[in-house]
């Protein structure tokens, strides 16, 4: 390795470069790169890396190497946010299992990156620390080609790991872990003109990666080279006892080989990955290398997966069920933020989940529940036990004790303490009552709005109820539509999810979730045999005799901040990940490569998608065509040729010198 080489050799030290590094952490700080920089212990552990090549004893290739990670990795007692309000504060008693492996090795830790909060998102955009920077803004090919300031329009960096591509990227880190649940490694390590791959599912340990989706997470590779992210590959992989899902698989740390035998290779052309918004340049540059790997003697052959088309929906549905699952843990009892509502333990949890959570993961927890509703609904309603969390009064009661009751209901008689207006009327009065209840004629006066006209007239009605046509006029809201619309409808009601568009609060839950199917088997179970299929379809075309995928990794290169902002975060999450999280639902590794630059001077990169356990034969293939391509290195405002010449560190010691 070229920087151990250099350590061997005396021409510059643990510390030095350390200090180097986190200079350029500073001159960058407008980048948003890192969310805590660990610069004591950083220049500690540069020092005990030093004496080790003093003694002539260096614990292997990643000793004295500084490196960066993702802020959802758990660092013993370091701030561990996940880029959320409701881990502010949480400093785990333990060190993830792929971090512990890096600094037994003697790796520098620099700090914990920035990143989408949870992980939710394609563009680091939506994280409680702020957006991060695309460097590629800042270079000298982008200027020159969009001819404007990049503080102006600055390019978005991907996500949801798009801190630990912006520390690679801008050279104040020699490598970077990100996680990768549908892209979040691939697609930033793409933007920024970076190596970034998902290594097979199981390869890596989990342990202390807070997790997003369980059965898609797999910790992520960002360096600038095939050759850097194979040696860390190798570092890392192995079984944990700490983690199941771990495989057990021969460990080579021996270098990638410089020839390979392109003859050999078998590459597949996906025909469904030609996708509605893929750039022309990149459209052109794909098929510039296809031809590249045609002419060095590779059989190139367009395939067929398809069922990727259903990728992304089955996508939406697993992410957002594993996501309400796994973020129940956050309750403000344990760790992280609790808030200073606590007149009841349903309040507390209500409060602190809304203070701690943005929208962003709101919704997916919302929208999980809903996928996870096993069971026909009634009363006041199950749902509520499940998907109507955070809300407050009546319904909060409602969501913890109304499971099954029946009536007005008779759960309201003792959990509705310190409710308002009608519901104080039913908390005593309408147990076991039937119809829009006969207590509302004789309990509920003094009500207004629709309460008045069913105090007066809903007397034994039945359904949503038919009363409601002919006495509720001059409502807003959901009232509205169940004056005209409900008439005799069942459950929490069918005629909801139809005519209660654009209401809030509870309603929004019931308008979408309380519709008394078998939604757990609608649509979870459903999703799990889709992904079944997504993973034969890889299965199939890599016995046939393919070899390796040649694929996008994003519709484009990398969009301004001011034009990716005007999606919200899940569509935007959909459309950019199109290309990259079928390689997770198949459990399969990926790596991108950066190929070009584009007409506006920021990188565009391919992916290149092998069988399982492939990890080396597809960073093999990467290395042969960073050969070939020449993708040019980064040119910063704040590098000096000193700095330059250091922090361009190549593990690998190769040079950029030129575009396609």
């Amino acid at each position: 390795m070229q920087v151990s080489q250099a350590f061997r050799e005396g021409r510059i030290s643990p510390t030095e470069l350390c200090r180097k590094c986190l200079n350029r952490i500073k001159k960058s700080r407008h980048l948003n790169a890192y969310i805590t920089v660990t610069e004591e212990l950083a220049m500690k552990q540069a020092q005990e890396a030093e004496g080790r090549f003093q003694s002539g004893a260096p614990r292997g290739p990643l000793d004295g190497i500084p490196f960066a990670m993702k802020d959802n990795f758990c660092t013993e007692n370091i701030e561990t946010t996940c880029a959320s309000k409701m881990l502010k504060g949480y400093r785990p008693p333990f060190n993830a299992t792929v971090v512990q492996k890096l600094l037994d090795q003697g790796a520098i830790l620099l700090g914990k990156t920035n990143m989408d909060e949870f992980a939710m998102g394609s563009g680091s955009t939506d994280g409680a620390f702020g957006p991060v920077r695309n460097p590629w803004s800042y270079s000298t090919s982008y200027r020159d080609q969009c001819g404007q300031e990049a503080d102006s329009d600055w390019a978005i960096s991907g996500g949801s790991s798009g801190g630990s591509a912006v520390a690679v990227a801008s050279l104040s880190s020699f490598l970077a872990l990100g996680s990768d649940t549908g892209g979040s490694t691939r697609n930033p390590a793409a933007h920024c003109g970076l190596v970034g791959l998902k290594p097979t599912y199981g390869l890596l340990s989990r342990h202390g990666l807070i997790p997003l989706v369980n059965s898609l997470d797999v910790p992520g590779i960002m360096t600038r080279s095939a050759q850097e992210a194979a040696t860390v590959l190798g570092v890392l992989q192995g079984q944990d006892v700490k983690d199941s899902t771990t495989v057990c698989h021969p460990v080579d740390q021996s270098d990638l080989p410089d020839n390979i035998d392109i003859t050999k290779l078998h590459i597949g052309i996906p025909k469904e990955y030609h996708a509605p918004g893929l750039m022309p340049e990149t459209v052109a540059l794909w098929g510039r290398v296809t031809d590249l790997l045609e002419r060095a003697g590779a059989r190139v052959e367009l395939v067929s997966l398809p069922h990727t088309q259903y990728s992304i929906v089955c996508y939406r549905v697993l992410c957002a069920a594993e996501v309400a699952s796994n973020m129940a843990r956050f309750d403000g009892l344990e760790y992280g933020h609790r808030s200073g509502i606590a007149s009841s333990t349903e309040a507390l949890y209500a409060s602190t989940r809304h203070e701690g959570f943005n929208d962003v993961v709101r919704g997916r927890i919302l929208s999980g529940n809903y996928f996870l509703l096993k069971r026909g609904l009634r009363g006041r309603d199950v749902a509520e036990s499940t998907c109507c969390r955070g809300l407050r009064g009546r319904d909060v009661a409602e969501s913890t004790c109304c499971r099954g009751v029946r009536g007005r209901d008779v759960a309201e008689s003792t959990c509705c303490r310190g409710v308002r207006g009608r519901d104080v009327a039913e908390s005593t009065c309408c147990r076991g009552l039937r119809g829009r209840d006969v207590a509302e004629s004789t309990c509920c006066r003094g009500l207004g709005g629709r309460d008045v006209a069913e105090s007066t007239c809903c007397r034994g009605v039945r359904g949503r109820d038919v009363a409601e046509s002919t006495c509720c006029r001059g409502l807003r809201g959901r009232d509205v539509a169940e004056s005209t619309c409900c008439r005799g409808v069942g459950g929490r009601d069918v005629a909801e999810s139809t005519c209660c568009r654009g209401v809030g609060g509870r309603d929004v839950a019931e308008s979408t979730c309380c519709r008394g199917v078998r939604n757990y088997q609608r649509y979870f179970v459903k999703a799990q045999q889709v992904r079944r299929l997504i993973a034969e379809d890889f299965t199939q075309v890599f016995r046939s005799g393919v070899d390796i995928l040649l694929t996008p990794t994003t519709l484009t290169d990398a969009p301004s901040y001011t034009h990716f902002i005007q999606e919200n975060n899940q569509t935007r999450s959909f459309q950019e990940d199109v290309f990259t999280q079928p390689a997770n639902l198949a459990g399969i590794p990926a790596v991108t490569v950066p190929t070009a630059l584009s007409q506006r001077g920021l990188p565009i990169s391919l992916q290149l998608i092998g069988a399982a356990l492939q990890d080396r034969k597809l960073l093999t293939v990467a290395k042969w065509l960073e050969k070939q391509l020449a993708f040019p290195r980064i040119q910063l405002p704040w590098d000096t040729a000193e700095e330059e010449g250091v922090g361009a560190g190549r593990l690998a010691g190769r040079e950029r010198s030129s575009a396609v």
